[in-house]
């Protein structure tokens, strides 16, 4: 469960540290924290990997209750739930992964996400 946030965390600290935000003067600091970062954000995806699908998929459905959580307050302030660059990234995102899994439905394989048949019925429309 702590994993994805702990991933999240490492990437921001290693984007800050490659983007030199926040280290106006030592060059140093920001290399060694760079390095750090790095490898906290390859360890953190390691352990993700190593833990396999099955616990990836269970955090993000105990994620769920405070994503629909951060979307109600997005609305309750009236703001987007995306800005303009983080929705092109989102519909990017989808897009492939939605590609990917029409292609495989087509050559009659199965993935591990097609199991469900709301998965099937949902891809299959698109």
């Amino acid at each position: 469960m702590t994993l994805i946030p702990y991933f999240l965390l490492a990437a921001y600290g290693l984007k800050l540290a490659w983007t030199g935000q926040d280290y106006a003067t030592d060059e140093r600091a920001r290399i060694v924290d760079w390095i750090r970062a790095a490898v906290a954000t390859l360890y953190a995806a390691g352990m993700i990997y190593a833990g396999g699908l099955k616990f990836l998929l269970l955090s993000a459905i105990l994620y769920t209750p405070g994503t629909l959580l951060f979307l109600l307050a997005r609305r309750e302030r009236k703001e987007t739930i995306f800005r303009p660059f983080e929705a092109i990234i989102f519909a990017r995102a989808c897009g492939d992964h939605g590609r990917r899994m029409r292609r495989r439905l087509r050559a009659g394989r199965r993935s591990h996400l097609d199991l469900s048949p709301l998965f099937l019925v949902t891809w299959r429309r698109i």
